[in-house]
């Protein structure tokens, strides 16, 4: 577990390097990363794959939106690599692979799979931002533009 969590932080570093981020920000992104797949890796021995992507995606959107904040940068590099972890690489693989080889239930199970855990990524980026939307509004009393 602890050489998984390591591998995180590299992602994490190798990612801010791939998006040409500041580098102030190699640190942060990589803790982020290391312990968005911390958390990962104990929800998952309790949870499925789907919803262990969901609670740690809600970990690392909110600590992406709590650094971004402290560091002065946007969200996004933040969120890119911490979800680099979490992206369903060899799910994709084992769908291709079914597919190739003519085993359509496999591929079939291989691809709701990778809906899910995508659409988990989705849904965890999307429910944290809009708290932070509805919480960090301007409190002029009129609605905001998109």
């Amino acid at each position: 577990m602890i050489l998984q969590v390591l591998g995180a932080f590299v992602v994490g570093i190798a990612g801010s390097i791939i998006l040409n981020a500041p580098k102030k920000v190699l640190p942060y992104a990589a803790m982020v990363s290391a312990t968005g797949w911390f958390a990962y890796l104990n929800f998952e021995r309790v949870l499925s794959i789907s919803m262990s992507t969901f609670y740690a995606g809600l970990f690392i959107a909110l600590f992406s939106h709590l650094v971004a904040r402290i560091v002065k940068v946007p969200v996004t590099l933040f969120l890119v690599t911490g979800f680099l972890p979490l992206v369903p690489g060899a799910g994709m693989y084992a769908l291709v692979f079914a597919f190739i080889q003519g085993d359509l239930v496999q591929a079939n199970l291989a691809f709701r799979l990778v809906l899910e855990v995508a659409g988990m990524i989705a849904l965890s980026i999307f429910v944290v931002d809009s708290i932070f939307r509805i919480l960090f509004r301007p409190s002029s009393g009129e609605f905001t533009k998109p």
